[in-house]
């Protein structure tokens, strides 16, 4: 599986112009759902990785582009069995989100329903029940409000 590199990418790669890390960013992540799509997780990890410390280079650890890739390496992780690994980033993943889109968004909720399925995995019943009732709740409030300006 050779992936092609352009002239442009090679003058990055051999340090002739600045990098833009934000599209090096997106290529790492990229690059890593290939792999992870093709079952070579320790590489879809290692790319994963390489993207995000570009990221939070360049927006923070905290950023919004961050949590993207923090998303998708919860992913990896949760599907190679690693639920410890994976329910840490959730958890970061809800404080992100919330910084970025309000505590009582879908966003939020999203990340507490996944943090809460790892906790179910875990064989912690009660802590996957506190932030799974509370994304539920979230999720009605965020029904009531698009009904009500439906009207």
């Amino acid at each position: 599986n050779a992936i092609a590199v352009n002239d442009e990418e090679r003058k990055h790669l051999e340090g002739e112009t600045e990098v833009d890390k934000d599209l090096l960013s997106r290529k790492y992540n990229d690059l890593a759902l290939l792999n992870k799509r093709s079952g070579d997780s320790k590489s879809a990890e290692t790319n994963f990785k390489k993207g995000l410390h570009l990221v939070e280079e360049e927006h923070g650890a905290d950023s919004i582009e961050a949590a993207l890739i923090l998303n998708n390496l919860a992913r990896l992780y949760a599907s190679e069995g690693e639920y410890e690994k994976a329910a840490g980033i959730y958890k970061n993943l809800i404080e992100i989100r919330g910084a970025a889109y309000g505590a009582r968004s879908l966003p939020v909720a999203a990340a507490m329903q996944n943090y809460a399925a790892m906790m179910r995995k875990l064989k912690k019943t009660a802590e996957a029940s506190k932030y799974s009732d509370e994304a539920d709740k979230i999720e009605t409030e965020s029904e009531s409000v698009s009904g009500e300006s439906g009207k």
